[in-house]
């Protein structure tokens, strides 16, 4: 994708790595990724990856957030 947001402190990433099929668009129906970016203080970042996709008509979704530090 690009490095552009697509809204604040996001961005997506859902037609990458299409060579090793990791990309989300590659192996989910209607699959699309997003990174989220956070401040929440000084020197710690909040990271929040979400891939949604479509199963039998039904939308679904898992996001897996972590905190980095600058120690």
């Amino acid at each position: 994708d690009s490095t552009a947001e697509v809204a604040t402190g996001t961005y997506a990433f859902t037609n990458t790595d299409n060579t090793n099929l990791d990309s989300p668009a590659t192996v989910l129906t209607q699959g699309t990724g997003r990174v989220k970016i956070e401040q929440i203080d000084l020197d710690l970042r909040r990271v929040t990856v979400t891939i949604n996709w479509s199963d039998r008509g039904q939308a679904k979704s898992v996001a897996l957030g972590t905190l980095i530090a600058n120690l």
